[in-house]
């Protein structure tokens, strides 16, 4: 059965046109009615500011009325329209040095094959029939039915079909998978172009948060639904330390000294409770300094439930997001951050 924790991989749906060929005869009829052409979807570009040693910015294009819940430190990020069952989840890690160069469109293939293999017990396809993500996407995906529920629709988790896929983004590799009622309906092909068009920003927006400073990043009011509160609020001690002893315990070893911090505690209530950490640096920070920060944090490669903070470097900037790992105030602060970044004209 399919069902929406299942782990496979796939994307896109070529659709095709009937040309419809008008004799002598019928040419003498009224004609039909033109179908009237479907509305373009208004879109937004979606942003998330990856942690870590080989963090940055993801990019991708989707509906502008899509929810979109979970991280950004590993990606685990989930997309569902309003008042709809479909789902898109994205799960993907940064390669590991060593690995790059040999993740080719053929190991990308070979990968998908192997984790899609499995889904043939269950599925009404007997082969997995790989197609391109698309155009300039590095990427392939394959639909299954799910011979189950044939003809019928699931109960809640439970989808007649999946579209399932993996796609190289940068120096990290995603696996997605489209949960659907239908084989192919607006929001498969919404996802699928979602997935081809993922990608990282460009350095542009480093040299944007130098410029803009703290101040940009700060919240001028407090958000509506959030309660201010006078105290930094960190689920773990390690991110409190860099901010509080940072020119103490390791401007010597980062050779660069704090010159200026502000933060901002919310609480959005249901145990959400957190703070926006802001330094300001007299240099900027050496790339190696994600990778250190990451370990000091997390003491591990990505946050993890005890040590759930999450960060983003730019130059002299850094900010912290005290928070649990999925929390509206670090999603409105990365909504103000990337405001700030990426102004619209």
């Amino acid at each position: 059965m399919i069902v929406a924790g299942a782990s496979f991989i796939c994307m896109s749906i070529a659709t095709a046109q009937v040309a419809l060929v008008q004799n002598a005869k019928a040419a003498a009829k009224p004609a039909a009615a033109k179908a009237k052409p479907a509305k373009p979807v208004k879109t937004r570009l979606q942003r998330l500011f990856v942690s870590g040693s080989a963090g940055g910015i993801a990019e991708m294009q989707v509906p502008a009325d899509w929810e979109m819940a979970g991280r950004s430190t590993p990606i685990v990020a989930r997309f569902k329209a309003p008042d709809a069952a479909d789902k898109l989840v994205l799960t993907a890690f940064p390669l590991a040095r060593e690995r790059i160069a040999l993740t080719t469109d053929d190991k990308l293939q070979e990968m998908l094959r192997t984790s899609g293999a499995p889904m043939l017990k269950f599925s009404i396809e007997t082969a997995l029939e790989l197609q391109a993500l698309g155009a300039g996407a590095s990427g392939y995906y394959f639909a299954v039915s799910d011979k189950a529920l044939a003809g019928k629709h699931g109960k809640a988790e439970q989808f007649p079909f999946v579209h399932s896929g993996v796609v190289r983004f940068g120096d990290w590799v995603g696996v997605f998978n489209i949960y659907s009622d239908e084989k192919e309906n607006a929001f498969v092909k919404q996802a699928l172009a979602a997935m081809a068009g993922l990608r990282w920003a460009g350095p542009a927006a480093q040299e944007r948060a130098v410029a803009k400073g703290l101040g940009a990043i700060r919240f001028a009011a407090t958000p509506p639904a959030l309660q201010a509160k006078d105290q930094v609020q960190c689920v773990s001690p390690q991110a409190y330390l860099v901010f509080t002893k940072f020119n103490e315990r390791y401007a010597s070893l980062l050779g660069t000294k704090v010159v200026k911090t502000d933060f901002q505690s919310f609480d959005a209530g249901g145990g959400d409770l957190g703070s926006v950490l802001m330094m300001e640096f007299d240099a900027p920070l050496k790339p190696d300094a994600k990778s250190f920060f990451g370990g000091l944090i997390w003491g591990e490669s990505f946050p993890t439930r005890a040590h759930p903070e999450e960060f983003f470097i730019a130059g002299k900037q850094m900010v912290i997001w005290c928070t649990q790992i999925e929390s509206r105030i670090k999603r409105l602060s990365q909504a103000r951050l990337e405001a700030a970044l990426f102004p619209v004209k």
